[in-house]
């Protein structure tokens, strides 16, 4: 996950830059991603006498479902000769397995080695080093000006991709705040790189223009938010405070729309309010074909699937359980609903030490936040961040579990 986020900037800076094909750095990223799992996998049988896997109902769903999963893919691509819009049979099969697969099997391995709290850590360094790449790209490209938040389509012709753009501009914001809140005996430089991470976070956000991350955002601050008052026992002093937090920034936000932002053409807000009206007149947009033909598709063979591409455009329908139900039917989402049920009901568990397992629950809003992106955009066979960290909540979320439960047993007796 840290070499999506750390070197995928690298290998899609240096050919932007240097005005050259894509191709040859796109395969040598998947490839380093594909060694690098390998690798560990390799490692982790010849390194330990007597290796011990934990046992999770969560990853073992998660295995079946890809292994269901794999079949759909080799018997479209290989047998009835589907081809999807993005790339050819090496693209597809390369992201699947290279990609998503073995980097999950080697999580579901050593996840439980893993310390959360360095993967925290790691994961902030790389979001923040993948967004200070795209703003260096946009502003070497494009200058530094407000024309850049009102050009998103000039940003993407430079082969910026703005979807990530946004992406990672939403959760280094999260993470920041997420810290800001909950993290105690922060120095004074550690609070002016933090806010200087939520200026970088809101660059990406805006410039990127995507509607997506910028409702996840805000779905992001409300889960802190909850996150604030569970945490606090739900004491009513805690909740006032946070209200009134709330409601000033709201409030300022606002002001400073109205006198200084409502007449500057930001492509962020121009999209939201324009798509809030379109859906209020009853618009349709091309994702809502998609999202038709993905369930007709789903109710032609609702038991296994029909495809693995939606036959509108020959892509992803663009709503991960929309296509989960077009590819695999009701046998492989239930693979998939049970661990992502598992996960969430566990959760609640982390609460009761959140001190101890604060990193635990921002990786969690973390995973909601690429959940919900996959809502609208990204495939199954195209979403690595979210296979690869579900691999690891699976295990962890389970272990968590063990041990508090345990523990609760204990204090009990």
């Amino acid at each position: 996950m840290i070499a999506f986020l750390f070197c995928q900037p690298v290998f899609t800076s240096i050919p932007i830059i240097l005005r050259v094909s894509t191709e040859p750095f796109s395969i040598l990223f998947r490839s380093i991603v594909l060694l690098l799992s390998l690798y560990v996998s390799v490692l982790y049988f010849f390194t330990r006498r007597n290796p011990r896997f934990q046992v999770s109902l969560s990853f073992i769903c998660l295995i079946l479902f890809w292994v269901f999963y794999s079949i759909r893919l080799i018997y479209d691509i290989s047998i009835r000769g589907l081809t999807y819009d993005g790339g050819d049979a090496l693209f597809v099969y390369s992201i699947a397995f290279g990609n998503q697969l073995f980097p999950l099997i080697a999580i579901g391995l050593v996840g439980q080695y893993i310390v959360s709290e360095d993967l925290v850590k790691y994961l902030y360094i790389a979001f923040t080093m993948s967004s200070i790449s795209a703003f260096a790209l946009v502003v070497f490209f494009m200058g530094f000006n407000i024309d850049v938040f009102s050009n998103r389509s000039g940003i993407g012709e430079y082969g910026i991709q703005v979807i990530k753009l946004s992406f990672d501009g939403q959760v280094l914001i999260i993470m920041s705040v997420f810290i800001l809140v909950f993290y105690r005996n922060l120095s004074i430089l550690q609070k002016i790189l933090l806010f200087t991470s939520i200026f970088i976070g809101i660059f990406g956000l805006l410039s990127g223009a995507s509607r997506s991350p910028f409702f996840g955002t805000l779905l992001g601050l409300l889960l802190i938010a909850t996150t604030f008052v569970a945490a606090n026992d739900f004491k009513i002093e805690k909740i006032l405070k946070l209200f009134f937090f709330s409601f000033t920034t709201v409030f300022l936000f606002v002001l400073i729309y109205i006198n200084f932002l409502a007449d500057l053409r930001i492509a962020t807000f121009i999209r939201v309010l324009n798509f809030l009206q379109f859906r209020s007149e009853g618009a349709l947009e091309i994702r809502d074909f998609e999202y038709q033909m993905a369930w007709n598709q789903f109710l032609r063979s609702p038991v296994i699937g029909d495809a693995y591409i939606e036959e509108f455009t020959n892509f992803y329908p663009h709503n991960i359980f929309l296509e989960l139900l077009m590819a695999t039917g009701v046998a492989g989402t239930s693979l998939i609903l049970v661990p992502m049920v598992r996960i969430f009901i566990r959760s609640r568990f982390l609460f009761n030490n959140f001190e101890s397992n604060r990193s635990e629950v921002l990786l969690l809003i973390i995973f909601v936040l690429i959940l919900f992106l996959s809502l609208f955009s990204g495939g199954l066979f195209a979403n690595p961040i979210f296979w690869i960290l579900f691999s690891y909540l699976a295990i962890k979320t389970d272990l968590c579990y063990s041990k508090l439960g345990l523990l609760t047993i204990q204090n009990k007796a």
